[in-house]
């Protein structure tokens, strides 16, 4: 058995054969959608922080680290307690890491390991030390293959001709002259010898059944439904109304709400009893680092939700 932070263990999760032929991952669409995702997930919790701790934009890396590495150490320096992104080692009692190593090269506070617990405390999102990207990285690469689709399904659906040439000359000919009319041009001028080429009506339609095999509609749905889906996991309220359009009662909502909140409740429970340790740690129980609902998902509706 390997601890949850363990180089053996992610060994073994990030070696797993993809079942899948199909990657989209690395794709320009993916990433699209993965600043997409990763910005909503940022706007689940309302933060508080030091001055301090936002010099030189340091929320947002303070940000990008937690939700994505899983976990950020906060350290004395002489600026007073400053967030960091290192390394975690050792373990104690429970198989919790103890130690934290600072992997930033402009910070020359002090050498060596510190000591989580005692000069060191982490501000982490989840139980197990992890981040949330990979939940980021799934809907993404979904969001993607489902735009591939109906990109490609949009293209498939152009009328298509088929022109007849007697030579490659004429062909070519042909090809510059449906570009300009494809283009919108609304005079093109040919060559009066393609006059000729021209009677009796050399081209064909190539009929694809366009109407028929036309399933954008439905892929732009797909995307709504892959959206609400993430929203429900991360924890961003929503009334799930696709399948009842008009209205939806109370109590319908209400459960929703409690369903969407049951993940994103266990990582701001993390992330406020690191809070509290901080606090303790660095400013004497103040409460300077602090995150909470930006809107409480538990908030009970008390009246029908129209839906209009």
């Amino acid at each position: 058995m390997f601890e949850p932070w363990s180089y053996e263990h992610l060994n073994i999760l990030n070696s797993v054969v993809d079942p899948s032929t199909i990657h989209v991952k690395d794709s320009y669409i993916s990433n699209f959608f993965r600043r997409h995702l990763l910005e909503k997930m940022f706007s689940v919790y309302e933060w508080e922080m030091p001055e301090v701790w936002k010099m030189g934009r340091g929320n947002y890396y303070i940000l990008y680290t937690v939700y994505c590495i899983g976990f950020i150490g906060v350290v004395n320096s002489t600026l007073g307690a400053v967030p960091q992104h290192g390394t975690i080692s050792g373990r104690n009692l429970y198989y919790q890491p103890s130690k934290f190593i600072i992997a930033n090269p402009n910070f020359r506070e002090v050498d060596g390991e510190y000591n989580i617990g005692v000069n060191c405390e982490l501000l982490q999102i989840a139980p197990d030390y992890y981040g949330l990207l990979d939940i980021v990285n799934v809907y993404a690469n979904r969001m993607a293959l489902a735009d591939r689709t109906g990109c490609v399904n949009l293209m498939n659906s152009l009328l298509s001709y088929v022109f007849f040439g007697r030579n490659k000359a004429v062909g070519e000919s042909f090809k510059k002259m449906f570009d300009k009319l494809q283009a919108g041009n609304p005079a093109v001028v040919v060559d009066s010898k393609l006059r000729r080429e021209l009677e009796g009506e050399p081209w064909q339609l190539l009929n694809q059944n366009v109407g028929q095999n036309f399933i954008a509609p439905e892929i732009q749905q797909l995307l709504e439904e892959y959206e609400r889906d993430f929203d429900n996991y991360i924890g961003l309220p929503n009334n799930q109304s696709e399948g009842k359009k008009e209205r939806l009662v109370v109590d319908e909502v209400n459960v929703n709400r409690t369903e969407t909140a049951s993940r994103a409740q266990t990582w701001l429970s993390s992330l406020q009893e690191s809070c509290k340790r901080i606090n303790k740690m660095f400013y004497d129980g103040e409460r300077k680092v602090w995150v909470d609902w930006r809107v409480n998902p538990y908030q009970q509706e008390s009246e029908v939700v129209n839906n209009g």
